[in-house]
């Protein structure tokens, strides 16, 4: 069949449709068995694995879940996981180590999403344990194989793998634009994307059945054709052939990389290529008396211990530039992180003296200081290796990748600790400042009361301007203590500030209704000869006034007044009050 006159699967009946159907469920299966999964159905296509792992990791979380993974993710994995995040999934980051996974599991734990080799280094972790882990506690086990698949053998059933994330065109030497999701049976997943199926057209909802449930709109068919001949090169492809080139490539590979300085004696490699020629020859000489079931047995080891070399050499030849990158970059940091703790040291008296710092701030500078020399020793240590050519680059990037992980929680501790030195130091200089504004405000408050020569300050303000002066005086006490608590002192400014503007408020009310009051006592003089009522409650107004009780005069006059000309208060207000 011609890939390339596909039809459209699940859009009709006509031959090129159901042609294209066949090959997708003929592909299905083929990856299906390549991979150990649980059936035909439970093999979805998708456009890649990044598309993939977004399926995943967007349609099995939601908020409150909590998810591990690890620092040696692909940007695939880590982006989908940190938009989760803000979407109120606890994300925890960790290393690959199936011991530092298992202890950052907690109850609310949903999945554990890692890599199965690294796209940087080459390196291939531990999913064997990992799946054990995760199928013993019940957590769903997510794996990205876009480094693997096609080249390491992975089981489903036999790692424990819930879901298994694949693209087509690396390993598994398919075409680009193709990949997909093998699913254990009973895990369900929210559709990435909806509609576009060819089942089910009038329901509202996409379909709940694999792999429709997650297949929304036309099929890669010519993709998916192309994925599945690619299989099947994989599983016809003569392991005699791809071991005797592998090995001669090995055997000059690792002559040139020595002559160049780089560290291969950990490989052992002449020694494991002079037992893999004995080998080769107990092969032919087995090949002759037709045993040849041990022969394929012993060349599948020989070929995958040739493919674990040929992925050494590489992770050599790319890890020496990545490790002097990150060495640098490290060194750096490290070198800015002890001049803080150095500067932090040189200041912990001062602050003890300066800040009512508590035993938890001082023990927490202390463990970091402890940690640091710690990180600081280590760090020499693998400076030596460097030097001595000990260990190789790919191992020493791990190492390096290790510290900076370190590195990072202390400079988050760090950061923490002084984040609440700082906001003490913030506090006390807004303290400061603070003091200063409510000086101005009772200030103003004072100018007000006497600016209009008022014959008698009302009691109440003298009882609040005393108030608000004895709260400005704790302050000042507070400042001048060593050391400041810094909750008391932010407690007294609160405490002033209100009293202060309670004092401005007063003065204002009082100024103004003195000033109200005498001018309607002005205004009703004009009715004093005219009126023995008026010029008799105008001399109670007067009197009011002169004992400082400026509100209730002002409300005597003007009612008065407004009895006799009705609005004239408001044109009085207008006239005097700006």
């Amino acid at each position: 069949m011609n890939a390339l006159a596909l039809g459209n699967s699940g859009r009709g009946v006509n031959e090129s449709s159901l042609d294209a159907a066949r090959k997708i469920y003929e592909v299905r299966t083929k990856v299906d068995q390549f991979f150990d999964g649980y059936g035909p159905e439970q093999v979805v296509f998708t456009s890649g694995i990044t598309e993939s792992l977004n399926t995943v990791i967007k349609g099995s979380l939601n908020h409150g879940d909590h998810v591990i993974t690890t620092f040696m993710e692909h940007n695939s994995v880590l982006r989908p996981l940190y938009e989760m995040e803000r979407q109120g999934v606890c994300l925890t980051i960790t290393s690959p180590d199936v011991g530092d996974i298992k202890q950052a599991i907690t109850k609310d734990t949903k999945m554990i999403v890692m890599t199965h080799a690294s796209n940087v280094t080459g390196e291939m972790f531990d999913i064997q344990s990992v799946g054990k882990l995760c199928r013993e506690k019940g957590i769903l086990f997510v794996v990205d194989t876009a480094q693997s698949a096609g080249v390491i053998p992975i089981s489903m059933k036999e790692d424990n793998i819930d879901i298994l994330c694949f693209t087509g065109h690396k390993g598994l030497m398919g075409p680009q634009g193709i990949g997909g999701i093998c699913i254990r049976k009973g895990v369900e997943i929210r559709p990435l994307k909806t509609g576009g199926t060819g089942i089910l057209s009038f329901s509202k909802t996409q379909p709940e059945a694999l792999p429709q449930a997650l297949e929304a709109g036309t099929l890669n068919g010519i993709g998916i054709a192309g994925l599945g001949a690619a299989i099947d090169h994989i599983n016809t492809y003569g392991i005699n052939k791809i071991r005797k080139q592998e090995k001669n490539l090995i055997e000059t590979f690792y002559k040139k990389m020595k002559e160049m300085g780089y560290p291969l004696d950990y490989l052992n490699i002449e020694y494991n290529i002079d037992e893999a020629n004995k080998k080769i020859k107990d092969c032919l000489e087995r090949t002759k008396m037709l045993n040849l079931e041990d022969n394929l047995f012993e060349l599948k080891v020989l070929n995958d211990y040739f493919d674990s070399v040929f992925n050494d050499f590489e992770n050599e030849r790319i890890g020496r530039k990545d490790y002097e990158e990150i060495n640098q970059k490290f060194y750096s940091r490290l070198v800015k992180m002890n001049n803080a703790i150095r500067e932090i040291k040189l200041q912990i008296g001062d602050l003890e003296v300066s800040y009512n710092l508590s035993s938890d701030d001082i023990e927490t500078l202390n463990n970091i200081a402890e940690s640091l020399k710690n990180l600081n020793d280590d760090y020499q240590i693998l400076i030596n290796h460097t030097s001595n050519n000990v260990f190789a680059y790919s191992k020493l990037i791990k190492e390096i990748e290790n510290l900076n992980y370190r590195l990072i929680n202390l400079e988050n501790n760090l950061d923490s600790s002084l984040d609440t030195i700082g906001n003490m130091r913030e506090d006390e200089a807004r303290a400061r400042e603070q003091l200063e504004e409510i000086k101005i405000v009772m200030r103003k408050a004072k100018v007000k009361i006497h600016e209009y020569n008022l014959p008698i300050v009302p009691d109440i303000y003298q009882t609040e301007l005393k108030e608000a002066m004895d709260a400005v005086k704790e302050i000042v006490k507070e400042l001048e203590q060593k050391p400041i608590t810094i909750d008391i002192l932010n407690t007294r400014v609160d405490t002033a500030r209100d009293l202060a503007l309670k004092v401005l408020r007063r003065s204002e009310e009082i100024s103004r209704c003195a000033h109200l009051a005498e001018m309607a006592i002005v205004y009703g003089n004009r009715y004093r000869p005219v009126s023995p009522e008026v010029n008799r409650q105008l001399n109670y107004s007067e009197n009011l006034y002169y004992k400082g009780e400026y509100k209730k005069s002002l409300e005597l006059t003007a009612n008065m007044l407004e009895r006799i000309e009705p609005g004239i208060y408001n044109r009085l207000v207008k006239k005097y009050v700006q």
